[in-house]
């Protein structure tokens, strides 16, 4: 018994040292400056995209501005050099998404706004050529629609 307690003393000790000293080293390891590290690069996400010349199989007018547009794509090429999910050959059902401003307002005097809204007067078997975006929920938005040669 009476040794006992001596080493019981004895290894509390050396255990509390052991960890203050390893805590040390631990320190000792850390950079002398963190702001000077490489900083990873920035990740951005990228819309899927597309340029399409594409045919109107089906316009469904919903009042105002809104209409969703079945199409039939003729051609299909990436936005920005960017692989594209649109292929030639495919259908697509796609809606309009206008422009809106920095404070969210949607100018309808903004061209690219009167382009997309030019569409609405086509009919079912007319061309257009435009960019369609993939949006979040895996569904087809028009973004711009080039003009016609006139």
């Amino acid at each position: 018994m009476k040794l006992f307690f001596p080493l019981l003393i004895y290894f509390a000790l050396s255990s509390g040292l052991a960890c203050k000293t390893s805590q040390d080293a631990s320190e000792r390891t850390l950079p002398p400056d963190s702001t000077s590290a490489p900083k990873p690069p920035v990740t951005t996400v990228a819309q899927n995209g597309s340029h399409v010349e594409a045919v109107i199989e089906q316009m469904q007018d919903l009042g105002g501005t809104q209409y969703n547009l079945r199409i039939f794509v003729v051609t299909a090429t990436p936005l920005s050099g960017r692989t594209t999910m649109v292929e030639e050959g495919s259908r697509l059902m796609i809606v309009p998404q206008y422009y809106a401003d920095s404070t969210g307002r949607v100018n309808f005097e903004e061209l690219r706004n009167q382009r997309i809204l030019s569409i609405k007067k086509k009919q079912a078997g007319e061309s257009f050529r435009g960019k369609v975006v993939m949006n979040r929920f895996g569904g087809w938005n028009l973004i711009d629609v080039e003009e016609s040669e006139k």
